[in-house]
């Protein structure tokens, strides 16, 4: 019965063909269905893996991941708003152009309704960048930070519905010309999921509605010539897709390293000057021409001299500060640095006698002179 029931379909509808107005009303929303289903099959092959995360346990190590995964959605959302006003601007322009190119062949109320659409999802793309990108840059609050990928999400969403209809209304009418101008639009429209790729999730609001309107209306216009491109279409819209999920993990990644570093940094500096406070020992860093970077507390005490006074000076000042019991010390104590440092970094003329410098032997140093190394010599001197 069934096989009966399928045979007088098939036949009922005798001339009409692929390229019948019956054909095409009845064979869109089955194409529809089954594109819808490839899709979502597709989406949840692009769900993105889990990010690699240290080993890490307790409370604390807890706390410290939430806000690894914090600070790191912000760098994604702060990344992907320095591109969206460009991306907007050239929506706009391309919607602009679409509306001059078919406006003598195309219903004028479509086009002006999808100008509007476009122009004003990419006025709220420009004034959202302008005014959350800065806030983003720096240390938004979970709250904040939900709101951006909820706003981006919507933003995305409206570009590319409205961009969804225009080749299943603009493609059937048209000739051979101006379908070949909607399927580039249509291809150069998906490429712009590689601009939202940071955020995985935006790119596949704005990509898969323009993919499905794309083959959809290519797949049922009952060309056989379109039919060809739609399968390509599909084939190139896949690629982008998983290129763009390749993308989005690959800046999630290293985003979360730079902020790992920029934590580990900020604890070595408060370690750093926790041991500067509370050490006996002089602390200091040259640069590659031997000019102070960083100096102590201590060391600038026994130089006679402030900190700020010895930023930029060469090691050889610290033997030369003026006159006074200070300077006496400074001058006792150099002596050990001097046997400890750099012959490059120090002129002899300014270095205590051999006999002063063999005096000292509770000196240690550190030598950085890689080709990447910005710091050329550390040194700390025991007193």
């Amino acid at each position: 019965m069934t096989r009966a029931v399928a045979g007088k379909r098939r036949s009922a509808a005798p001339g009409t063909g692929l390229a019948g107005a019956p054909a095409r009303a009845g064979s869109r929303p089955g194409a529809l269905a089954g594109t819808v289903r490839l899709v979502s099959a597709l989406l949840r092959r692009l769900r993105p893996a889990a990010p690699a995360m240290p080993p890490e346990t307790g409370a604390t190590s807890a706390a410290t991941l939430a806000r690894y995964l914090l600070e790191t959605r912000s760098g994604l959302l702060a990344e992907t708003l320095k591109l969206a006003k460009y991306s907007a601007l050239t929506h706009a322009a391309i919607a602009l152009t679409v509306v001059g190119f078919f406006w003598e062949t195309a219903p004028r109320t479509y086009l002006i309704g999808l100008l509007v659409v476009i122009g004003t999802a990419s006025i709220v793309a420009i004034v959202a960048a302008w005014k959350y990108h800065g806030r983003f840059a720096g240390t938004p609050t979970e709250t904040e930070i939900v709101r951006g990928y909820r706003i981006s999400g919507a933003i995305a969403l409206a570009i590319g519905a409205g961009w969804s209809t225009m080749p299943m209304v603009l493609f059937p009418p048209a000739d051979a010309g101006h379908r070949m101008i909607i399927v580039a639009i249509a291809a150069g429209l998906i490429s712009d999921a590689y601009t939202l790729g940071p955020i995985l999730s935006v790119s596949m609001l704005f990509a898969v509605p323009v993919v499905v309107g794309s083959f959809v209306a290519l797949a049922t216009s009952g060309d056989a010539v379109a039919t060809s491109i739609a399968v390509l279409l599909g084939i190139y819209a896949a690629f982008v897709l998983f290129s763009a999920r390749r993308m989005s993990l690959l800046s999630f990644q290293r985003i979360l390293d730079r902020v790992r570093v920029s934590d580990q940094n900020q604890t070595i500096g408060l370690l750093l000057r926790e041991f500067e406070a509370s050490t006996s020992d002089w602390l200091w860093e040259t640069d590659r021409e031997g000019r102070f970077e960083h100096v102590s507390e201590r060391v600038a005490q026994v130089a006679g001299r402030p900190v700020a006074a010895l930023q930029g000076l060469p090691f050889s000042a610290l033997l030369a500060c003026g006159q006074g019991g200070a300077t006496a010390a400074a001058r006792r104590r150099s002596s050990r640095i001097c046997a400890r440092a750099p012959p490059s970094r120090i002129s002899s003329s300014n270095c205590p006698s051999p006999r002063a410098r063999a005096g000292g032997s509770s000196a240690a140093s550190r030598s950085s002179t890689g080709p990447g190394a910005s710091r050329a010599f550390a040194a700390s001197a025991r007193t």
